[in-house]
C-alpha cells in the first residue's frame, strides 16, 4: 500500500531540515518558502511548524492523508522529534516512519561507491542516501515474495516427496499382496496329500512339477510312478483328516481347487466337502 502513495523524505539535522520528493526516476528537493534548507530555531515547535508549511505548499485535499513521509534524523536532532507524531496526526498523515540517519549513512558506504557525505549537501542526499532509503520502502513486499518463492519451492519438494512415498507404498503394497496370496495358498505337502483324494487320477492329469508351479513352490513333490489312486476307504480316511483341519486351512485347499482349470473329476465322496462354502 505504501508504494502507491506519494513519497517524501524529511532530513533533519540539529539546526536545519529539508524536504525531498520522490519522482518517477529520482529524488529531488522540495523547497519551503523558496529555500531548500529550513533553519530550525530553538522553539518547541520548529518541526510541527515546518510540517504545516509543507502541507500548505502541497495544497492537496485531505491534508497529508495521501502521502507518506520518511523522517530521517541525525543523532543530535533526536530531541526535536517529541512533538512530531501529534503534528502528523493533526495533519491527517497515517503513513510515516522515523529513521536514524547514521545507520543509513553506514549502509550507503557499504552498498554504494559514494564520496564522503557533507552535511546539508542536497545533491549527495538525492543521489546516494535517498535511493538507499527507498530500497527499504518495499522491503516487506520483497520479503513476502522471497517467502512465497521459498514456500512454493518447499511445496514442490513436498509434492515430489509425496510422489516418491506413493511409489514406494505402491511397491510395498504389491509385495504385501503377493505375500498375503502366498499365505493363502496351502502347503504343497498338504496338497500332495489331499488332491489325489479329492480328484480321480489326479497325478495322471497334473504333474508334480505343475503342482509346484501352481502352488508357487520351488520344491517339486516326489511322486512314485506309476501312481495308484487311493482306495475308497483311504479316500474317506483322508476326507476325515481334511475335515479336522481348521476352517481357514480347509478354505485354502478349497480355493486352490476352485482355481484349477484342468479337466479333473471330483470324487463323489469329496463333492459335498468341495461345495460346502461354510467349511
Amino acid at each position: 500500500m505504501l508504494n502507491k502513495l506519494q513519497a517524501f523524505a524529511l532530513i533533519i539535522y540539529a539546526d536545519s531540515a529539508a524536504f525531498f520528493t520522490k519522482t518517477k526516476t529520482n529524488w529531488d528537493t522540495k523547497k519551503i518558502s523558496g529555500e531548500i534548507w529550513s533553519t530550525l530555531d530553538d522553539s518547541d515547535q520548529p518541526l510541527p511548524d515546518l510540517l504545516r508549511q509543507f502541507e500548505n505548499i502541497l495544497n492537496i485535499t485531505g491534508k497529508l492523508a495521501n502521502v507518506e513521509i520518511h523522517l530521517v534524523y541525525a543523532k543530535n536532532a533526536a530531541g526535536r522529534l517529541a512533538s512530531v507524531p501529534e503534528a502528523l496526526t493533526e495533519l491527517g498523515c497515517n503513513h510515516w516512519q522515523v529513521l536514524r540517519l547514521e545507520p543509513l549513512l553506514n549502509r550507503v558506504r557499504s552498498v554504494a561507491k559514494a564520496p564522503s557525505c557533507k552535511e546539508c549537501d542536497e545533491d549527495w542526499l538525492c543521489k546516494f542516501l535517498l535511493p538507499v532509503l527507498e530500497s527499504t520502502f518495499n522491503y516487506t513486499d520483497e520479503a513476502l515474495q522471497v517467502e512465497r518463492a521459498r514456500e512454493e519451492q518447499s511445496h514442490q519438494e513436498t509434492k515430489e516427496t509425496l510422489r516418491d512415498d506413493i511409489r514406494r507404498l505402491n511397491q510395498e503394497k504389491v509385495a504385501l499382496q503377493a505375500y498375503v496370496e502366498s499365505l493363502q495358498r496351502p502347503d504343497i505337502e498338504r496338497l500332495t496329500t489331499f488332491l489325489p483324494a479329492i480328484y480321480r487320477n489326479f497325478w495322471g492329469i497334473v504333474s508334480p512339477s505343475e503342482l509346484a508351479l501352481l502352488s508357487d513352490n520351488t520344491s517339486i513333490p516326489n511322486i512314485p510312478s506309476p501312481y495308484l489312486d487311493p482306495s475308497a476307504d483311504t479316500v474317506m480316511t483322508i476326507k476325515k483328516k481334511l475335515q479336522k483341519l481348521p476352517k481357514s486351512e480347509q478354505e485354502k485347499v478349497r480355493l486352490f481347487c476352485k482355481e484349477l482349470t484342468h479337466p479333473l473329476k471330483v470324487r463323489e465322496e469329496m463333492r459335498d466337502w468341495l461345495e460346502d462354502e461354510n467349511g
